[in-house]
């Protein structure tokens, strides 16, 4: 066996170590001996899983290293053959050069009129010398370009998530920083990420493009005006597309979450290391923690020692990102999620009544595959009859249920509205918004639920409350078996343990869960609203005098630190933002699409994005508001009150104020829908423009205070002998879990410089041998299609030196130099091009673009040809990279080109590139 396996062994003798020293020690209950046998059995299985990943690392590093060994043998093998076909072609060069020079003369000059009448077009224009059309020209210079496998692969992995054909072509700018926001997980993993979306669109001041596996992530962020576009790869994993991006200056940065934030500089990239280097985590400690656990695809599966290593750090899901992400972020637990309204009103008949959300389901993404069957589906689950048990206890208190969740999920019984399949995600969001209370497994509604400020009853098993818990929550925690997830392959469907429970969620009584529903629910805020004055006139003014005059209704100290909510303001607003516009007050733009505001740097950092039916504050946090909208929509009013309400503080002010020809805002109605209590005596009949009121009403009792950690309840009975901290007995074998995994750690490294090493032998010889004058040579064999990653569409694969075209239309992919590529320079590209049944009688027309240029006609006579296009690199979409396409036959007609294109129409031997200055 492997010389680093053995401490396998060892954890095996300390196990049967510690055996002995369990029998010599006494416990205080039973139930403190059954916790650390369970502990110990959790631990155990751990080690194996751990060892099996460190075994399958060894493999893949062995035969890596072994391609590496064959891919030097065969850039060895493809040099011999290149040389001998070098000879071969420099052989056939000397017979034609006899066979013309023993031509008559007549026929040589007939040649060579024809040739020189032939290749008239490869002089330059002879009116505007260089222009941006592509023109063919003969340039004496030699620094012809010699690209890296990793740019190769980089640009052809992005092009193959990014169809150029796509009618939705993807958001990206030359102008503006771009950053990647990579996500693996399911949809509650990709709503955590999403909290560092302000924070990173404000501190790089760009537009932020999130890559994610989850296919909801365009839902979650369909309206966040922080997120420019979304990508989910359709044909590698999110962490693999961002391995190759971070080789190319497609992005300016990639941020890659996994629960911690590592930033990745691309090649080419405008934003500075030291600004990186300033913000990273500057914790030695903290980064030495997480760095065991940066494997590129087994990270994932050693969560369940991650989860453990930040929880006895103090910090959850959520701390961990804040921290190691190094930006200002105003409330931690804050995920951002901007409802439409026109989702509202589709929702809005359910939402007359009082009640309850529940959901039971998990993630049926990423299922693993089953080894045996139980009688449950999922470990994450609670069963059906238990289930019913708790709607039971609910209805009885006169308040209705709803099931939220996917189609696939299994119908509760008792349930008032089965809903699951039928809602949106911001719909299901608005759903949990309004509702009394949302109970729900640990999963991605419960996330959903943050986001939109519900406090929720959640049953955890086998993920962990110190890890994923929220504060606001009741947390139902078992008492013994708990946090075992990822400690087997298929942990989410079969008890790692094989129990018949499990017995993590079998513990959670009906009982109790309906309590803390109970007490959530009679902790609600129950505000009443005192009219201060009303407006009944429509007196429309410029923004500035609006928010002038609405702070005359408040106090000085409240008037400065107001929030300023600016709903669906359509026109240009930029100049009117000023520091003495907005004093020392915040502002949150309401709109549908994100405002190319660029404010003064005074006040740029107050000023933000969020829905008005879902306000980024912490509910009773702020001390007085000033609402400003366009127009008022009599439906949406209702829910825009409630949520103010829901963040002032009890005694806070509201003040409204209309912009434009609004039909008025009617405040009884308003306040009656939005069930907060009035005087029916003090509030006018007639609709308001404008009008200033005050919260009364406290916050419940029940909240829990804000706070950094997730607040657990265990049942009291069974809740002795219970410690988050170390247990001294249990040391050893933690210790040599963690020891593995640094192991397993070592061996993802190892590989990643073994495939440096393959990438190094392929660069090397392209630069060495094959590319000495700067053409790349096209083999079937050599260094594993190098060349033809150049290739992206309608070409065959490489054959006898040649790739030829199968379509009409191809396309060739030139990655640059950024540095060079820049504005005012050029792009020369030689092919060597293959035409057969190409003669003098019998042209062939290649139609060539090069970015998004006009399309250029050659006419070329002869099957061996060298075509030089020029071309201006101005009109590229991206940075880094030119498209060149080419036409075959682009002005001949029909007959002529299936004539041409029959099984070979055209093909390209060699080619190199490079550019020019003007």
């Amino acid at each position: 066996m492997n010389e680093e396996l053995k401490p396998s062994a060892l954890s095996s003798g300390l196990t049967q170590a510690d055996t002995k020293q369990v029998e010599r020690q006494s416990f205080a209950t039973a139930q403190d001996l059954n916790s650390f046998l369970i502990r110990r059995q959790l631990l155990t299985i751990e080690n194996k899983l751990i060892q099996e990943l460190f075994l399958e690392a060894e493999a893949e590093l062995t035969a890596k290293q072994a391609n590496l060994v064959d891919i030097r043998d065969r850039v060895l093998a493809d040099l011999r053959d290149h040389l001998n076909r070098q000879d071969e072609l420099a052989r056939i060069e000397s017979l034609r050069r006899q066979r013309l020079e023993n031509l008559p003369r007549t026929v040589e000059r007939y040649i060579r009129r024809r040739a020189k009448k032939l290749f008239a077009y490869l002089k330059p224009h002879a009116s505007t010398g260089i222009t941006d059309r592509p023109v063919a020209t003969r340039v004496q210079d030699p620094g012809w370009r010699l690209p890296k496998v990793r740019r190769l692969d980089g640009w052809a992995a992005w092009f193959a998530e990014n169809d150029l054909n796509a009618p939705k072509a993807p958001h990206f700018r030359k102008d503006r920083i771009q950053v990647a926001l990579v996500v693996s997980g399911g949809i509650g993993d990709l709503l955590k990420s999403t909290h560092l979306v302000r924070a990173v669109s404000d501190h790089f001041s760009c537009d932020l493009t999130i890559i994610a596996a989850q296919r909801a992530a365009g839902e979650v962020v369909a309206h966040n005006p922080y997120v420019r576009d979304t990508l989910v790869p359709g044909t590698q994993h999110v962490y693999d597309l961002a391995d190759h991006l971070s080789n190319i200056p497609v992005f300016d940065l990639i941020v890659v979450w996994r629960y911690h934030v590592q930033y990745i500089i691309p090649p080419g990239s405008r934003i500075a290391r030291e600004d990186i280097e300033s913000i990273e985590c500057k914790s030695s400690a903290l980064r030495q923690t997480i760095e065991k656990y940066c494997v590129l695809h087994g990270w994932h599966k050693l969560n369940f020692a991650f989860s453990r290593d930040m929880a006895r750090l103090g910090l959850s899901a959520m701390n961990v990102s804040v921290t190691t992400s190094g930006l200002p972020h105003r409330n931690l637990n804050q995920i951002p999620f901007f409802p439409g309204k026109q989702s509202l009103r589709v929702i809005a008949p359910l939402l007359k009544k009082p009640y309850v959300t529940v959901h039971h389901g998990f993630d049926l993404l990423f299922l693993p595959t089953r080894t045996r069957n139980t009688d449950y589906s999922s470990t994450k689950n609670i069963s059906t009859q238990k289930w019913r048990q708790i709607i039971s206890a609910i209805l009885k208190e006169g308040v209705d249920v709803i099931q939220l969740g996917i189609a696939e999920e299994e119908k509760l019984e008792g349930v008032t509205h089965y809903l699951n399949g039928q809602t949106s995600l911001e719909e299901t969001g608005l759903l949990i918004k309004h509702g009394l209370c949302h109970i729900d497994t640990e999963g991605g509604l419960v996330h959903l639920a943050n986001a939109v400020h519900t406090r929720c009853v959640v049953l955890f098993g086998p993920t962990p409350v110190e890890f994923f818990g929220y504060p606001q929550n009741i947390n139902l925690e078992p008492s013994e078996c708990k946090a075992c997830w990822f400690a087997t392959q298929n942990w989410l469907i079969e008890c790692p343990r094989h129990t018949s429970g499990p017995d993590c969620m079998t513990g959670h009584s009906a009982a109790s869960v309906a309590d803390a529903a109970n007490r959530i629910i009679a902790a609600s805020e129950k505000p009443s609203a005192k009219l201060i004055v009303s407006e009944a006139r429509s007196a429309p003014t410029p923004l500035v005098e609006t928010i002038a005059t609405a702070r005359t209704f408040l106090s000085r100290d409240a008037a400065n630190r107001a929030l300023l909510i600016l709903d669906d303001l359509s026109r240009n607003i930029d100049s009117e933002l000023s520091d003495s516009v907005l004093g020392g007050s915040d502002v949150i733009f309401c709109v549908a699409n994100r405002l190319d505001l660029e404010p003064s740097e005074r006040v740029g950092d107050r000023i933000e994005y969020g829905s008005l039916l879902n306000l980024p504050r912490a509910s009773s946090s702020i001390d007085a508001a000033v609402w400003v909208s366009r127009e008022l929509e009599a439906d949406v009013a209702p829910f825009a009150l409630r949520e103010i309400f829901r963040v002032l503080k009890p005694g806070g002010q509201l003040v409204f104020m209309t912009l434009g020809e609004s039909p008025g805002l009617d405040l009884r109605r308003s306040l009656l829908a939005a069930r907060i209590a009035f005087d029916q005596d003090e509030m006018p009949s007639a609709p308001v423009y404008s009008c200033s009121l005050r919260k009364d009403g406290g916050q419940g009792e029940g909240i829990p205070p804000p706070s950094s950690s997730a607040l657990s309840v265990r049942n009291p009975e069974t809740a002795q002998g219970h410690s988050s901290e170390v247990d001294p007995r249990l040391v050893l074998l933690e210790d040599e879990n963690s020891r593995q995994i640094t192991l397993v750690h070592d061996r993802f490294v190892q590989q990643e410089e073994v495939m440096d090493q393959a990438r190094a032998v392929v660069d090397g010889a392209v630069q060495r041998a094959f590319g000495g004058d700067g053409w790349i040579w096209i083999s079937s064999r050599f260094a594993e299609g190098y060349p033809t990653k150049f290739f992206m569409r309608g070409w065959h694969s490489a054959l006898d030196w040649v790739i030829w075209s199968r379509e009409n239309k191809c396309l060739l992919m030139l990655p640059l130099n950024e540095e060079q590529a820049s504005r005012g320079h050029h792009l020369e590209l030689q092919l060597h091009l293959a035409l057969p049944q190409t003669s003098v009688s019998n042209p062939t027309t290649i139609g060539v673009r090069v970015n998004d240029g006009p399309i250029e006609n050659f006419h070329l006579s002869t099957d061996d040809e060298i075509l030089t296009v020029l071309s201006s690199t101005d009109a590229s979409k991206f940075r880094g990279v030119s498209l060149v396409e080419f036409r075959l036959g682009a002005e001949i007609s029909a007959g002529q080109i299936e004539r041409l294109h029959g099984s070979m129409g055209m093909g390209v031997k060699r080619f190199r590139y490079r550019v020019l200055s003007n």
